[in-house]
């Protein structure tokens, strides 16, 4: 009888440790997600995004292998250049308008993007912003994907990397 209660208070505290530990991924997995710069009235401190459905663009389709990595940052030509349409298959498309002012980028507004249902909206909220602040500070046209949000990183991407080759001295 007393190894039989030993035998369960073991079980027992095995399932604890492993809620518990359970617990810990998955409170640490919500605590990767990509941050939202604020300001003191905790609304969000980024370029304004809107959906422009008559923006104007080629669609560079499913797998555009167009490198990012094409336009090195330095000296631009003032002024603001459209990006062409980037894809973000299956959930649509993104386009930049990027604002070059003394040679740098100095503003990037999307002005096409996904909607629909689903995580698009929200990771897109969360992580455009993140992507603008990245591409201003590198001065160029790759930034780094960001999980969750794949295909919208790469739509970004290509979008920004058009617009910047139109920008090149």
């Amino acid at each position: 009888m007393i190894q039989f209660l030993d035998m369960k208070k073991l079980a027992i505290g095995g399932i604890i440790i492993v809620l518990l530990g359970g617990y810990a991924l998955w409170a640490a997995s919500r605590s990767t997600q990509p941050t939202v710069p604020t300001d003191q009235t905790g609304q969000a401190t980024s370029t304004q995004t809107t959906n422009n459905p008559s923006a104007t663009g080629t669609d560079t389709g499913i797998g555009d292998s167009s490198s990012p990595s094409d336009v090195d940052p330095g000296q631009y030509k003032n002024g603001t250049y459209t990006g062409s349409l980037g894809s973000a298959a299956p959930y649509g498309q993104v386009q930049v308008k990027v604002t070059i002012s003394s040679g740098k980028i100095t503003a990037i507004d999307v002005i096409q993007k996904p909607e629909g249902p689903g995580t698009t909206d929200e990771l897109g909220a969360s992580s455009y912003p993140v992507m603008i602040k990245e591409a201003i500070a590198k001065q160029g046209s790759h930034v780094d994907i960001i999980s969750g949000a794949t295909q919208n990183t790469e739509g970004f991407n290509t979008s920004l990397s058009s617009a910047l080759q139109q920008a090149q001295i």
